[in-house]
């Protein structure tokens, strides 16, 4: 005796068998992104040794020069400030529970979405968590190469089809009621305890653009939990 399934039951369980199989396929591209990625960069396991990192990157805003300083510490620790002539433009900080922003002479607390969002993120290395928490969106063009681009919440991030490193991340903003798109390009790879970290980064916001050279950068040293005190 053969049994004959309603045309839209049959439907359904073929979506079902194609919503099932792209999510493995997702899944499955994701993890080779970010696989190839800790590959080019020297290797998840010498990524996995770095709890603290920081950074202090020169750039040029209208003819001033501005220093950009950055600090992290595992799990989700980070605190960045941007300075010209030993004046504070504007920094964020973030302790593990909660953070603040200041610009000029103006200070935020952060929200409490903004401050869930940090507590699930990793300070070092997010693509460890990218595992779980990333979409995969095709491929697309970035500083002139072909890119593999994964979403994570409100954020896009393009990684080379052809080296596997890092190339672009881009992020909406919100700021005044009002959207607005922030683009980072990374580039210039350098050696660094046997781990590749780009030595030039490009800010982009809206017609705004400062190109950062890196001019030192240490692992493992020179930070502790001090340095995240609100």
């Amino acid at each position: 005796m053969k049994i004959r399934l309603p045309k839209y039951l049959f439907l359904i369980l073929c979506l079902v068998s194609v919503y099932t199989f792209a999510q493995k396929t997702q899944t499955k591209t994701v993890s080779e992104v970010i696989d190839t990625y800790f590959q080019a960069i020297g290797g998840k396991e010498k990524a996995l040794q770095i709890d603290t990192f920081s950074s202090i990157s020169i750039g040029t805003l209208n003819s001033r020069e501005i220093q950009l300083e950055k600090k992290l510490m595992l799990p989700n620790l980070y605190y960045t400030a941007m300075k010209s002539e030993d004046q504070i433009l504007s920094t964020s900080v973030f302790n593990g529970k909660k953070g603040k922003t200041t610009q000029g002479s103006s200070e935020q607390k952060m929200g409490r979405n903004e401050t869930k969002t940090l507590k699930k993120g990793r300070s070092i290395f997010p693509e460890f968590n990218y595992y779980h928490t990333a979409k995969y969106r095709g491929i697309q063009k970035a500083s002139n190469e072909d890119c593999h681009v994964l979403e994570i919440g409100n954020s896009r991030i393009f990684y080379s089809t052809k080296t596997g490193l890092k190339v672009k991340g881009t992020s909406t903003q919100e700021k005044d009621d009002e959207l607005f798109i922030q683009h980072l390009y990374f580039s210039n790879y350098v050696e660094i305890e046997g781990l590749l970290f780009p030595s030039c980064l490009v800010l982009e916001v809206g017609t705004s653009k400062i190109e950062f050279l890196t001019r030192s950068l240490s692992l493992n040293t020179d930070v502790t939990e001090k340095d995240f005190d609100l």
